[in-house]
């Protein structure tokens, strides 16, 4: 019993955590006042990375600022659009990519704007690569095609 009180009268350690402060879109700009600090148990949350830079996909009020949530790149220039498209893992946002299409046979440049998570109905890894206005649509028909490929620089 003695040790119960004890334990209690300790407390648990918790470490100051990011939270989202308010929802936010995919490539908005997250500041310091984007981000509510609040006490959580230690370990139970992954270490924070930055939080500071633009989100990397849609971000719910109150949610945690896990680590890929936010990246410290600029999103995609205007007149850019996102395709969905199968990356390789570990490749960040902000890489500069080469999209290759079959048919028609072109190739355009490219910017990873979300990074590759492993997509439960396929077991692919995709991820979100903004391309040009005028490669949009036909990048966006090789992907529903299966004829489009990625390159990455090592």
């Amino acid at each position: 019993m003695a040790g119960a009180v004890a334990f209690d009268r300790a407390g648990t350690a918790t470490v100051a955590y990011p939270f989202a402060a308010h929802d936010m879109a995919a490539g908005d700009l997250v500041a310091d006042a984007d981000v509510a600090w609040r006490d959580v148990p230690n370990g139970i949350l992954p270490p924070p990375q930055s939080v500071l830079g633009h989100a990397t996909r849609a971000i719910s009020s109150g949610e945690p600022l896990l680590a890929g949530a936010v990246a410290a790149v600029e999103p995609a220039p205007p007149q850019w659009w996102a395709v969905e498209l199968p990356l390789p893992q570990g490749v960040a946002p902000g890489a500069e990519v080469q999209v290759v299409v079959l048919d028609p046979a072109i190739s355009s440049e490219g910017l990873v704007v979300a990074a590759p998570v492993v997509d439960a109905l396929s077991g692919r890894s995709v991820g979100l690569v903004a391309v040009p206005g005028g490669a949009a649509v036909i990048v966006a028909r090789a992907a529903v095609a299966d004829s489009v490929t990625v390159l990455v620089r090592p």
